[in-house]
C-alpha cells in the first residue's frame, strides 16, 4: 500500500511497540509528520491513550501497526471511531519496511534487552523518575517534590536514579525551568538524566511493562505531604547572576521600579494554541476573569506596588490600564526566560488554581489563591498563603464545604474534570470583584478580625480536614468570605 497523507496533523498510531516507535521516525523523516499520540488497551504513560478516551482526542486518522494482530487492534478500535479514520499498515509495505526490522526478530531484541536493562537497573539500585514536562504545575511540584526527597531522605539518598526528560521540543512547556531543574539535577552524583534520545525513548517504551513500571519506578507523591514539604523549604534552583541582571533589565525596559505583585487567571487559551489537537474543555471549571481583578489592582497600587499580569498566550487584555500595571502576555518582552523570572521576584502572586503560579512554590513566594476550585484545594506554597473557593450551586443554592465533599466522594468522580461538576449538576461561580479585594486586604494586614473570625475559621479546618485529598493542607480561608458566605459553613 501507499501511504498518502492529506492531513500531517492530529495523526495516532496503535499500539505502542518498538515497531510503531519506529514506524513515527519513519514518518517524521519522510513526511514530516509528529505524531499526536498513541493508542493502546494495556499500556500507559505520556501520549498513550486507551481506547475508550478516543472520543475525547481530535483524530484525524489511526494507523495500525502490528503484523500479528492488526486485525484484532482493528475490531477492537471500531468500537470507538469510524473505519474511515482506521488504517492498517502491512508489514511488507513498501513505504517503511526498510525502516522497521522484521517483527520477529525486534520481538527477540526486546526480550534479550528487557533482560539486560532489567538487571542493570535491579544491580545499581536504580529507581526511574519520569517528569512531566509539558505541563508547567506538575513539572515543577513534581521537581520540588523529588528534589526535596533525594535532598532530605536518607532512603532517597541510598538509590540512584534515572531521571526520563521530554522525547520531543513540544514536550517542553518551558526550557528556562527545565535548564533550571537540570542544572540541579547535575550536582548530585546518584542523578542520571535522559533527555531526547534513544536511551530516554526505550525505557519510556519499557515502562509500560506493567511488571517494569511497578518495580523501579519511583513514585514522587508530593501531593500527600504537600504542605508540609512547600512551607518549610528554601528554593531549590536559583539564577545565575548574568541571568539576574538580564530580568533586571527587562524589569526597567517594563518601567517596574517598585515592589511589585504577579496576577493571573487561567483561561483556554495557552492549552487550545499550543496543544490545538487535544480537546481541553474538561478544564473549563478552572477559567476565571482577569479583569475581576480591578478593584484589588487599584488598591494595591495605591499601596506602592507595581502589577504584572503573567500569561504567554491569554484570552483578553486588561481593561484598566495605569502605568504601574503591565499586561506582560501583550508587552515586547514575553518569553519562557521572563515567565519564570518574574515570579522569582514578585512580593507575592495573585491567581486560581493553576500551573504558571504552581512556580511560586519553586520560589517559596506567598500566593492569594482566588477562585480556587476543587474548593477544598488551596494553594500551599509558603505559611503565609491565604485563599478562597469559587462557590457551587446545586438546585439553585449554594452548597456547603461539607455537602460538596460528601458529593465528591461519594461521586467517584474526579473533581478535577469539567464533566463531573456537569454530572453532578453542580453549577460554578466565580468570586467578585469586591471578594478579591477583600482576601488582598486581609493578607496584607488592612483588616480587623473578631472572636467569631477565629470560630469560623477553627469550623472549616475542622470540616476541611475530611478532605478525600487535600485534608494535610492547613492554607488559611479568606475571613471575609466566611462572613459573607455563612452558608460555607453549614453542616
Amino acid at each position: 500500500m501507499n501511504l498518502e497523507f492529506k492531513n500531517k496533523e492530529n495523526i495516532y498510531l496503535s499500539p505502542y511497540t518498538p515497531t510503531t516507535i519506529a514506524f513515527e521516525k519513519y514518518l517524521k523523516d519522510n513526511f514530516n509528520i509528529i505524531i499526536s499520540g498513541y493508542i493502546d488497551i494495556e499500556k500507559q504513560g505520556n501520549n498513550i491513550y486507551n481506547p475508550v478516551k478516543i472520543k475525547n482526542l481530535s483524530v484525524y486518522q489511526i494507523y495500525i501497526v502490528s503484523p500479528n494482530w492488526g486485525n484484532n487492534i482493528y475490531n477492537n478500535l471500531l468500537k470507538y471511531i469510524h473505519k474511515t479514520k482506521l488504517i492498517i499498515v502491512q508489514k511488507n509495505a513498501n513505504n517503511y519496511k526498510k525502516s522497521i526490522l522484521n517483527f520477529k526478530y525486534i520481538r527477540i531484541i526486546d526480550k534479550i534487552l528487557m533482560k539486560i536493562i532489567n538487571n542493570i537497573l535491579g544491580y545499581f539500585k536504580f529507581k526511574i523518575v519520569k517528569l512531566w514536562t509539558n505541563r508547567i504545575g506538575e513539572f515543577c511540584l513534581e521537581n520540588e517534590a523529588f528534589l526535596y526527597k533525594v535532598k532530605n531522605y536518607k532512603s532517597y539518598q541510598d538509590k540512584n536514579f534515572i531521571v526520563l526528560s521530554y522525547l520531543h521540543e513540544k514536550d517542553l512547556a518551558n526550557k528556562t525551568l527545565y535548564n533550571l531543574y537540570r542544572n540541579v539535577f547535575q550536582k548530585y552524583r546518584n542523578i542520571y538524566i535522559f533527555e531526547n534520545n534513544f536511551i530516554n525513548k526505550y525505557l519510556q517504551y519499557l515502562l509500560t511493562n506493567k511488571f517494569i513500571h511497578k518495580k523501579y519506578i519511583c513514585d514522587i507523591g508530593q501531593r500527600s505531604n504537600a504542605y508540609e514539604l512547600f512551607i518549610n523549604k528554601r528554593p531549590i534552583i536559583e539564577f545565575k547572576k548574568q541571568e539576574i541582571v538580564k530580568g533586571k533589565n527587562i524589569l526597567q525596559k517594563l518601567n517596574i521600579k517598585k515592589p511589585f505583585v504577579c496576577i493571573f487567571a487561567r483561561d483556554s487559551q495557552y492549552l487550545d494554541t499550543n496543544f490545538k489537537y487535544h480537546d481541553w474543555s474538561y478544564h473549563d471549571y478552572r477559567d476565571a476573569d482577569i479583569n475581576t481583578y480591578e478593584l484589588a489592582i487599584k488598591y494595591l497600587i495605591e499601596k506602592g506596588y507595581s502589577i504584572i499580569r503573567l500569561g504567554s498566550v491569554v484570552k483578553q487584555e486588561l481593561t484598566f490600564k495605569h502605568p504601574q500595571c503591565i499586561d506582560y502576555p501583550y508587552s515586547d518582552f514575553q518569553s519562557d526566560f521572563m515567565d519564570i523570572f518574574l515570579v522569582s521576584q514578585c512580593e507575592f502572586a495573585i491567581g486560581g488554581h493553576s500551573g504558571m503560579l504552581d512556580i511560586c512554590n519553586a520560589f517559596s513566594k506567598p500566593r492569594i489563591g482566588v477562585n480556587h476550585i476543587p474548593i477544598d484545594a488551596p494553594s500551599y506554597s509558603t505559611k503565609n498563603d491565604i485563599y478562597i473557593p469559587k462557590k457551587i450551586i446545586l438546585d439553585k443554592n449554594y452548597i456547603s464545604l461539607k455537602k460538596y465533599l460528601e458529593l465528591m466522594q461519594n461521586s467517584s468522580l474526579s473533581h478535577f474534570k469539567q464533566k463531573t461538576y456537569e454530572k453532578l449538576n453542580l453549577k460554578i461561580e466565580n468570586n467578585t470583584p469586591l471578594e478579591i479585594l477583600m482576601v488582598v486586604k486581609e493578607y496584607l494586614n488592612d483588616y480587623k478580625y473578631t472572636e467569631n473570625d477565629k470560630y469560623n475559621l477553627e469550623r472549616y479546618y475542622k470540616i476541611h480536614s475530611k478532605s478525600k485529598q487535600f485534608s494535610n493542607v492547613k492554607t488559611k480561608i479568606g475571613t471575609q468570605f466566611l462572613r459573607d458566605n455563612p452558608w460555607f459553613l453549614d453542616d
